[in-house]
């Protein structure tokens, strides 16, 4: 229980160094991460392969004031409630569409846009070795999918090589970060 909480608060104040960044301290030219060419694809109806529409990001933006992550397998959970922070998060979305999911990939964490108490959008999130985006979701239907910029892949890779260490050895074993090839 220690160490669980002990990686919790960890998380937490990972999470909010991160978050509290400028976000004109962030590059603008980052290399984005790519998904393998040759993987089949499984497309949603009513998937666009437009990715998510500025509009919808600009609504995130200035009515989101909340963002709830769930882990699927991870000992971890946790949100943010800095308007910085979900700010931030919003510059991790890479403008980058994906024009399906690949088969062979399963969301790591679900996270959940609210504003105002109410769900806006909620989003998969993609993290391992050939999987490195966010599809966005609406009443449980995959509506957007877009890959995850280079910032994002580092911040998701630190959260999860500090959660590892409270990780059963199971759960241990089986994580990679994407970033160690």
């Amino acid at each position: 229980m220690r160490s669980y909480t002990f990686c919790t608060l960890a998380s937490f104040i990972l999470l909010s160094a991160f978050a509290c960044k400028n976000p004109q301290d962030i590059p603008t030219s980052v290399e984005t991460p790519t998904i393998a060419q040759d993987a089949a694809l499984h497309v949603p109806a009513d998937f666009s392969d437009q990715g998510i529409p500025e509009e919808t990001l600009l609504e995130l933006i200035n009515n989101g004031d909340h963002i709830d992550f769930i882990f699927h397998e991870l000992p971890l959970s946790m949100n943010q409630t800095e308007n910085s922070a979900i700010r931030t998060d919003m510059l991790y979305i890479s403008s980058s569409p994906i024009a399906g999911i690949p088969q062979g990939c399963a969301p790591m964490a679900r996270k959940i846009y609210l504003g105002n108490g109410e769900i806006i959008l909620e989003a998969d999130l993609y993290f391992s070795q050939q999987c490195l985006f966010q599809v966005f979701i609406k009443d449980e239907k995959p509506l957007y999918g877009n890959l995850l910029t280079m910032e994002a892949v580092q911040f998701y890779g630190s959260l999860m090589d500090q959660a590892k260490a409270s990780m059963p050895e199971h759960l241990r074993a089986k994580y990679v970060n994407p970033l160690d090839k």
